[in-house]
């Protein structure tokens, strides 16, 4: 009696299972045509509003690009292959790049607790344009090995457009100049950047939030992060 029983428990699975699998590749494949649906339906909203789909959004670790112990150095021979690979790159004509600081503008925000805003002893505006002037440089020098390769990079320094409230909430954004830079055919390139912060009265944008906030705006097809090695 009891084998009997197993076995028609077992039969009433498997007969359960036979039912529920093409039920349940059938709702997987509608939610993929659904999704398919929609991400046409969002381009074509975008062509509407005269905006240029963006397929890619690379994120360059400072680590990638410079030496992160050592003051304002690069590290050339991986920023080439970044570039160089970019440049092979399908997307690269609808590529938006963010870099980290690294070595460049690390230092002087330490120095000057740029993060934590004037209400620390050690902060200071100078400090504030310092970091500026060093993380420009850096984007600088990244912008050059872009074009050395082809592209048609385009710096996009987040100061003074993108404003923070509390280090954390972006407050207001330039993703309106990034779309304009790739209506024109431009790639963008933006950094971490130390920015007006309407809590602290400064702080420091890291390229990680950058990047958080062009993707749930620019949907991009593709989130590319190179290693940091």
């Amino acid at each position: 009696g009891v084998s009997w029983v197993r076995a028609s428990s077992m039969r009433l699975s498997l007969v359960s299972l036979c039912l529920a699998l093409p039920i349940a590749w059938a709702v997987h494949r509608r939610r993929v045509r659904w999704q398919t649906e929609l991400d046409v339906l969002r381009g074509r909203i975008d062509q509407l509003r005269g905006r240029v789909r963006c397929a890619q959004v690379v994120k360059l670790g400072g680590s990638a690009a410079t030496k992160k112990d050592s003051f304002e150095e690069l590290r050339p021979d991986a920023l080439q292959a970044t570039a160089l690979s970019l440049s092979r790159s399908s997307l690269a004509s609808k590529t938006v790049l963010v870099h980290g600081a690294g070595s460049f503008g690390h230092f002087q925000a330490s120095k000057h607790a740029v993060s934590k805003g004037p209400s620390d002893d050690r902060f200071s505006w100078n400090g504030f344009a310092l970091t500026r002037s060093s993380v420009k440089r850096l984007n600088a020098l990244i912008v050059s090995a872009l074009l050395g390769e082809g592209l048609p990079a385009c710096g996009l320094s987040p100061f003074p457009r993108w404003k923070t409230r509390g280090r954390w909430t972006i407050v207001r954004d330039g993703i309106d100049e990034v779309q304009a830079a790739l209506s024109c055919g431009l790639l963008p390139v933006l950094h971490g950047d130390a920015v007006v912060d309407e809590a602290l009265g400064a702080t420091i944008l890291s390229g990680d939030m950058l990047v958080v906030a062009l993707c749930n705006a620019l949907r991009p097809e593709v989130l590319c992060l190179p290693d940091d090695d």
